[in-house]
């Protein structure tokens, strides 16, 4: 498990580095959102419940999931807006 959250967070910081405009500040927030959860649920867990340790950890897990998930989505939007603006409008009816 943590080998494959240290490759898809190395993904996402390359994918920052070979991205322009928003891809790129999306694709630094979600490694700092990792971050960010990450010490607060580090900070909180020796002054505080178990509960509120296994809160932060469960939103740190969705937090991971979701933001993969709307990561390959923009992803995918930006190579058709790519492949669209690639491919010259065919003179042909009905195309």
């Amino acid at each position: 498990m943590l080998l494959s959250m240290v490759c898809y967070v190395l993904a996402v910081l390359f994918g920052a580095a070979a991205s322009i405009g928003c891809f790129r500040f999306w694709s630094i927030g979600i490694p700092a959102s990792y971050t960010l959860i990450t010490l607060l649920r580090v900070g909180t867990v020796a002054s505080s419940h178990s509960q509120n340790a296994v809160f932060l950890m469960g939103t740190q897990e969705r937090t991971i999931a979701y933001s993969f998930l709307l990561c390959v989505m923009v992803l995918a939007i930006r190579l058709l807006q790519s492949i669209r603006d690639a491919v010259p409008p065919s003179n042909e009816p009905g195309r």
